[in-house]
């Protein structure tokens, strides 16, 4: 598959080219319908999304190392890479037939999503990373840009914060409404109930403070962001916050 018309590996029998607008309705119709598919069905679209899957990745990877060093959506579509091909290694595992199907077709979105963004980025020039506010400021920043937010409730954050150790992102904390947000790559999580937390996507927003506000009662960083702690890895938080939950 080439950045400019797509290509689905899926043999000689189909000689479709799809663009990524096609495979991105393509694959929220597998997300939205996988449920009502039979075994059968389901079986043939994970498979349909693995194809795609894995030719979407390398497009993705190239388009994005083209990006200038400390680009948003570069580090972003970076780490959604490495997420995918670790979905793609790890196959079905415990999942269900539905819920691997699902995340199949989730991962595609997110790689359809990056190509259009990462294409949009070289036709509009380059763009600075994204930086929370400036000192005493804070800001109403949309989730589904730079990244999503999982929300977590403010009794385990500091649990869940040690069982992640190094492995954490970002963090933001807000003591005066017992929460937390881990900053996690737009559109990759799924199943954070099943945690005891809330992925805030698109449409959703997030109180973000000042850079250098470390301290006091209102809204902080708990773990400023910086070029070592920025996106956690979403497979991580979510054992992090299964092995809170679950002890």
């Amino acid at each position: 598959m080439d950045e400019n018309t797509g290509s689905p590996g899926m043999g000689t029998s189909d000689s479709r080219r799809l663009l990524p607008a096609a495979l991105l309705k393509e694959a929220q119709g597998v997300v939205d319908g996988a449920a009502l598919l039979s075994v059968a069905e389901q079986v043939r679209a994970a498979a349909r999304m693995r194809a795609v899957l894995s030719e979407l990745v390398p497009v993705v990877e190239g388009m994005a190392q083209r990006r200038p060093e400390g680009n948003d959506v570069r580090a972003i579509a970076l780490l959604s890479v490495g997420e995918a091909r670790r979905r793609l290694d790890a196959g079905p595992r415990s999942l269900d037939a539905v819920r691997y199907t699902e995340r199949m077709g989730r991962s595609v979105t997110a790689m359809c999503c990056l190509v259009g963004r990462l294409r949009a980025q070289v036709e509009a020039g380059p763009v600075l990373a994204w930086q929370p506010p400036q000192r005493g400021r804070l800001e109403l920043v949309s989730c589904g840009q730079a990244w999503d937010a999982v929300k977590v409730p403010g009794r385990i954050g500091e649990s869940v914060l040690a069982r992640l150790g190094e492995e954490t992102g970002a963090v933001i904390e807000d003591p005066r409404g017992h929460v937390w947000y881990w900053l996690v790559l737009p559109g990759a999580p799924d199943n954070w109930t099943e945690c005891g937390a809330e992925c805030l996507g698109m449409a959703a927003y997030v109180v973000v403070p000042p850079a250098d506000r470390t301290e006091g009662l209102g809204v902080r960083w708990r773990v400023p962001l910086s070029s070592e702690h920025y996106l956690t890895e979403a497979s991580a938080l979510q054992e992090a916050l299964a092995a809170e939950t679950a002890s």
